[in-house]
């Protein structure tokens, strides 16, 4: 496999982590290193990088676990669920990066989730392949889209994405 085989799942981490859609340069620097170190090393790169410190540093994990919800679902996880992965995470038996892949992998979000997510992504994609159009994820790009307020811009946008196709 290449890393161009990646770009899905690491547009997924972006929209449900670090709730915007990922800037080309990003999105081609992780499916790489997926596709050099694999994806549970790379989860652990991208869980802790200074975007993610930025946005949940301090942050509590159910918390963090909300904010994925969120940012992924546009909804608050149920008592049970939000219960099960602070328990699972408490004993050491997943990882935050494991919870996210988990949360968001394809078959795992159901009904209206399943499609909220999937719009996101789509949407994401879309947003994405705009800046880029050629999909090699290399500068030139049509605009650029990086920095702090570049990032905040791409959550808002995601933000309006949901279940509902209009």
């Amino acid at each position: 496999m290449g890393w161009q085989d990646y770009i899905e799942e690491v547009q997924m981490l972006y929209v449900a982590y670090y709730q915007r859609p990922a800037d080309p340069a990003g999105l081609r620097y992780w499916a790489e290193a997926i596709d050099l170190w694999g994806f549970e090393t790379v989860l652990s790169g991208f869980i802790n990088s200074p975007e993610a410190q930025a946005l949940y540093g301090g942050m509590s994990i159910e918390e963090v676990i909300t904010a994925i919800y969120l940012s992924a679902f546009n909804r608050e996880p149920e008592p049970e669920g939000l219960e099960y992965w602070v328990n699972a995470y408490n004993n050491g038996w997943v990882t935050l990066g494991t919870i996210v892949w988990e949360i968001v992998k394809p078959g795992s979000p159901q009904g209206n989730d399943a499609i909220t997510f999937q719009h996101k992504l789509e949407s994401a994609m879309n947003f994405t392949n705009a800046l880029d159009p050629d999909g090699d994820y290399l500068p030139p790009y049509q605009a650029t889209y990086a920095g702090s307020a570049d990032a905040a811009a791409g959550r808002l946008f995601l933000q309006g994405v949901t279940y509902d196709p209009t």
